[in-house]
């Protein structure tokens, strides 16, 4: 549960105050107009096992930024970008299990 919180913090309620603390700067600049990004990740569209809290940071700044999108209609706007797999030694190591998990061979799923 300490990792569970504190990916929490890092992942999903940090973006959220700081949208908070944003926003209202948005709104009192020149033209009122701004926009927030964050970086989510293919994890914010497909689960892969073994990863449960960071599947659900992922889809939660997912639902942040749509939220954010639907509430400050006039002038703000929010998007996400959602990178693919990157091939970072981490990831190279995952393929195997990831191929599985989605019954694909690693070639066939996985292109640099």
């Amino acid at each position: 549960m300490e990792k569970y919180d504190l990916m929490m913090k890092i992942m999903l309620r940090a973006p959220f105050f700081l949208s908070k603390l944003c926003i209202p700067h948005i709104k009192k600049s020149p033209d009122g107009t701004g926009v927030i990004g964050n970086m989510c990740s293919i994890h914010g569209h497909i689960v892969t096992r073994n990863k449960p809290v960071y599947n659900i940071t992922k889809f939660g700044l997912r639902g942040l930024t749509q939220s954010i999108a639907a509430k400050e209609k006039a002038g703000s706007a929010s998007f996400s970008v959602s990178t693919g797999f990157v091939a970072t030694p981490l990831a190279l190591n995952q393929i195997p299990a990831q191929a599985n998990q989605r019954e694909s061979h690693p070639k066939k799923s996985w292109r640099m």
